[in-house]
């Protein structure tokens, strides 16, 4: 069965019982981390799930708590016994900081025994990873430089058939606007640097099966149910709004 599991849907801020960005996406058996913020792999492992199962890690973007859980994840790896590569799809212009800093902290090839394979985002081509194809699009979140984009919302496609979008961060609502031309069965959309209003302006004429609104800021998860109740009344239509806590699952 398909399914997302929320290992850590907390803001950018520390905050008391909260962890930091990172999903388990399970699609036909196979198993991909959105977001690799931190203690992601003590989450999987917690869970009961072991580090050897990802097939993949999908970064957004560079911010500490999208990225921070990430050296600990391979070190992890490693020290369980991981042979097979790790694929991880990231902006492009991290991919050269990243592979220096794993270098930096003892985590090159040639310690750690297997690949960390590095592979670019580009927008708006669809990747085929297999049992998911990924489509990113780039967002406001982190203005690009020289033209290349910082920051990205991804859209996929599973196996069953089902499309799944994962806003990252957003600058502003209206980035989602380029995925909102055709029907969504599930969006993961954050809540720390948008508000309520924003979300119902900009999806009230979208076809949302599911909408899950995560990384809330620390004042909208003080309020998580008028938050959630002001979202319904807006979007009326909607078909399910569901606001995940950490350590939650839900099955697709």
């Amino acid at each position: 069965m398909d399914s997302l599991s929320f290992l850590g849907t907390g803001p950018g801020d520390i905050d008391a019982g909260r962890f930091q960005s990172s999903i388990l996406l399970r699609a036909d058996n196979a198993h991909f981390l959105l977001d690799a913020g931190e203690p992601c792999a003590q989450r999987l492992v917690d869970s009961g799930r072991n580090l050897d199962l990802l097939d993949g890690v999908l970064l957004s973007h560079c911010h500490a708590d999208h990225v921070g859980g990430l050296p600990l994840l391979i070190q992890g790896s490693w020290l369980a016994g991981r042979t097979r590569p790790l694929p991880i799809y990231l902006p492009s212009h991290l991919v050269e900081p990243l592979r220096a800093w794993l270098d930096a902290i003892l985590l090159h090839r040639e310690k750690i025994k297997f690949e960390v394979l590095l592979i670019p985002w580009e927008e708006g081509k669809s990747q085929d990873l297999g049992a998911i194809s990924v489509c990113p699009w780039q967002t406001s979140h982190i203005p690009p430089l020289d033209g290349e984009p910082r920051a990205f919302l991804l859209d996929l496609r599973l196996s069953s058939g089902k499309r799944l979008v994962y806003s990252g961060d957003l600058g502003k609502a209206s980035d989602l606007s380029s995925v909102l031309t055709s029907p969504i069965d599930v969006l993961i959309c954050e809540l720390a640097h948008l508000t309520p209003e924003d979300v119902v302006e900009t999806l009230k004429a979208a076809k949302i099966d599911m909408l899950c609104l995560t990384h809330l800021s620390r004042d909208y998860d003080d309020r998580r149910g008028q938050t959630k109740i002001s979202i319904e009344e807006g979007l009326p239509d909607l078909g399910y709004i569901y606001l995940p806590m950490d350590g939650e699952t839900i099955e697709l």
